[in-house]
C-alpha cells in the first residue's frame, strides 16, 4: 500500500526528486492511522471508530501515488507501468506472503478442520489480492462475530489498494493524454474530481442497499483515493492560501479524524456519507503539512513517525495475533490481547528490518521489472491450472459451513 509504502516518499534513488525524500510528517500520519486500527481491533473502549484508520490510509495513498505518477508524467511524458507495478510488488508482496504463510501454518494448530477450510480459502484470496471480493461475495459483516474469527479479515484493505495500483496509472494516463482541453494538470484534476463524485454517490447508495459491497468494493472506495489525489493536484492553489488558515484547517482535520474515531460506532451505516468525516479530515491535514505551527509539527514527533515506518508490517501482523491468541488463552483474554499487540509490534519491527528493507533497498532492487511481472504471470498460470484441475470453486469454495446452510434451506 502506498499509505504503507515508503517508496511513495522515498522512491528509487536513481530517479527521485529532492522533494520526495522520506517525510516525518506523513510517516506520523501513517502512525496515527495504524494506531487507531490496532486500538480498535484490540477492543480499547475509547476508540469505537478506530476502523477509520483504514480510510486515512486510502486518502494518503491517493495523495502519494498520484504525486509519484504525475511527477513521472511531467518529467518524461509517460508512465512506466511495468516499473510501477514491479516496485509495488517488491515492496509489498514479501512481507504479506510471510504473514499469509504464518497464518496458514498456525491455523493447523489453532482451528478445527471445518474452520480451517475458511482460513485457507481466505489465505488464497489474500495471496492473490482479491480478499475484498472474498468477503464481499460472502456478504460478510466486517463488524460481525463471524468476521472477527477470520485471521485474514484485514487483508481486504490491502486488496483494495492493490487493485487501485492496477487501475490508477491507466486512469491518469487516459486523463492526461486522452483529454485535449486545458493543461495537463487541469485535465487530470477535472477527471479525478468527476470520478470521485460519481464513486462517492455510488458508495452512499450501496451503503444502504448492499453494505458489504460498499465496504469491501474497490469502486465504492475510489473516491477516498481521489480525495487524496485532489489534494496533490490542487497543491499550487492551496499553497497560495494564508499559512495561518492552512495551519488551523490542519488542526481541524486532526480533530475530525480523532473525533470520528472516538464517537463513531460499528452500527453506523459505514462507509456512506459518514466516511467523509475522517477522509476530509485527512485531506485537510495533508493540505496543511507545510504550514508553520500546524499539524505537521505534531505528526513529525519521532516516536509517532517510527510507528509510521513500521505501519505496514504492524498492520499485517496485529490482526492474526489478536484473533489467535484469545483462542489459545480463552481464560485470560485481556492478557492474550495485550500480548498480541506487543508481540505483533515486535514482529513488525523484525519484518521491517529483515523483510521490507532488504527487498526495498537490497538484492531485490536489482531484479528487473520484467522478471517480477514474469513471476506474477507464472503464478497466475499455476493458479489457473489448479483451478481447472479442481473445477469445484477453487478460489471461493463452498465450505462445510456453507453446505450445512444450504441443506437447512
Amino acid at each position: 500500500m502506498a499509505a504503507w509504502n515508503h517508496e511513495s516518499t522515498r522512491d528509487n534513488p536513481r530517479s527521485r526528486p529532492a522533494e520526495s525524500r522520506l517525510r516525518p510528517d506523513i510517516q506520523g500520519l501513517r502512525g496515527l492511522a495504524v494506531l487507531l486500527v490496532v486500538l480498535f481491533h484490540a477492543g480499547v473502549p475509547f476508540t469505537p471508530g478506530g476502523f477509520i484508520g483504514v480510510d486515512v490510509f486510502f486518502v494518503i495513498s491517493g495523495f502519494l501515488i498520484t504525486g509519484l505518477l504525475m511527477r513521472e508524467v511531467e518529467r518524461s511524458n509517460h508512465i512506466r507501468y511495468l516499473d510501477f507495478i514491479a516496485r509495488r510488488a517488491r515492496r509489498l508482496l514479501p512481507a504479506a506472503l510471510v504473514v499469509i504463510a504464518f497464518v496458514g501454518a498456525a491455523s493447523v494448530l489453532v482451528y478445527p478442520p471445518l474452520e480451517r477450510l475458511d482460513v485457507m480459502s481466505a489465505a488464497r484470496s489474500a495471496a492473490l489480492y482479491v480478499a475484498n471480493l472474498w468477503f464481499a461475495i460472502r456478504t460478510v459483516d466486517y463488524f460481525g462475530v463471524a468476521a472477527a474469527s477470520n485471521p485474514l479479515l484485514h487483508m481486504w484493505s490491502l486488496a483494495v489498494e492493490e487493485q487501485f495500483y492496477v487501475g490508477w496509472p491507466a486512469f491518469l494516463a487516459l486523463a492526461a493524454f486522452g483529454l485535449k482541453r486545458g493543461d495537463l494538470r487541469s485535465r487530470v484534476t477535472w477527471a479525478v474530481a468527476v470520478l470521485s463524485a460519481i464513486t462517492f454517490a455510488a458508495c452512499v447508495w450501496m451503503t444502504w442497499f448492499a453494505q458489504p459491497w460498499a465496504f469491501f468494493g474497490t469502486p465504492f472506495r475510489a473516491w477516498e483515493f481521489g480525495l487524496g489525489a485532489l489534494v496533490y493536484l490542487l497543491a499550487p492553489h492551496i499553497s497560495r492560501l494564508p499559512q495561518s488558515a492552512l495551519a488551523w484547517s490542519g488542526l481541524a482535520g486532526l480533530v475530525l479524524v480523532l473525533g470520528t474515531a472516538l464517537a463513531l460506532h460499528d452500527e453506523a451505516p459505514f462507509p456512506g456519507a459518514i466516511a467523509l468525516l475522517p477522509t476530509a479530515g485527512t485531506a485537510l491535514m495533508l493540505a496543511s503539512l507545510h504550514a508553520p505551527g500546524g499539524v505537521g509539527a505534531l505528526l513529525s514527533w519521532r516516536p509517532l513517525a517510527r510507528v509510521g515506518d513500521i505501519s505496514y508490517s504492524w498492520y499485517l501482523w496485529h490482526w492474526p495475533l489478536l484473533v489467535m491468541f484469545p483462542i489459545l488463552l480463552p481464560e485470560q483474554r485481556v492478557l492474550a490481547i495485550v500480548a498480541a499487540v506487543a508481540i505483533s509490534y515486535l514482529a513488525a519491527e523484525l519484518s521491517y528490518r529483515y523483510v521490507e528493507e532488504p527487498f526495498r533497498h537490497g538484492f531485490a532492487m536489482r531484479i528487473r521489472p520484467r522478471y517480477v511481472m514474469l513471476s506474477a504471470r507464472l503464478l497466475e498460470e499455476l493458479r489457473a491450472y489448479w483451478k481447472r484441475a479442481r473445477p469445484a470453486a477453487w478460489l471461493f469454495p463452498v465450505t462445510s459451513r456453507d453446505s450445512r446452510s444450504a441443506a437447512m434451506r
